[in-house]
């Protein structure tokens, strides 16, 4: 029986380390979905270029503008990206250092309108053993209209989730900074045209 226990657990544990290996796909199925839904037509993803000084808290994640065929078209850019969180078990995440393999991750996406709005979020690869609750659309809606002049806080002005506390802290901080990163960007592209 202990050899079935530490067989199980090694597997698991080589499982996770090669899971956060594992590239972040920038174009999912959920986005593929997405687009279609709310884009009726064709829909181009041109990638961002993002100055040095601005893309510093930019590790694994991508802005794009959505150039649509669609002419009522709402949606405007898209940022795809991973955020880490902690394994069961507990770590310390430093939001300024490279993920590694001593955390769990997930993959989502922020789809803005023209103005750097958030008109919704959706994540699309849930590597993490807790906090699944955050992939829910009633809880992700939260952050619609969200626009980065103000602070997200859990418990706050962003709902906590019991027994995901440090998902949901990572999530909020990470839409927090992609959205007033975004915003930068935008005035950074206006000021230079």
């Amino acid at each position: 029986m202990n050899n079935i226990v530490s067989i199980i657990s090694f597997l698991l544990v080589i499982n996770t380390c090669l899971m956060s290996q594992v590239s972040v796909d920038y174009y999912p199925k959920v986005l593929q979905t997405e687009l279609k839904k709310m884009n009726p037509g064709e829909n181009k993803l041109i990638e961002l270029s993002i100055k040095p000084e601005l893309a510093h808290n930019i590790r694994e994640g991508k802005f794009y503008s959505i150039n649509s065929t669609t002419v009522l078209s709402k949606m405007k850019y898209l940022y795809i990206g991973r955020v880490a969180t902690c394994r069961s078990g507990g770590c310390s995440i430093n939001r300024t250092s490279e993920s590694g393999s001593s955390s769990e991750y997930f993959d989502y996406l922020i789809f803005f309108d023209a103005l750097g709005k958030i008109l919704q979020v959706k994540v699309s690869n849930f590597q993490t053993s807790r906090g699944h609750e955050i992939t829910t659309s009633g809880w992700l809606s939260q952050f619609k209209n969200y626009n980065g002049k103000s602070e997200l806080r859990a418990g706050k002005n962003v709902d906590a989730i019991a027994g995901a506390t440090i998902t949901v802290d990572a999530i909020t901080y990470d839409i927090a900074d992609k959205t007033r990163l975004l915003s930068m960007i935008l005035k950074t592209n206006r000021l230079q045209n």
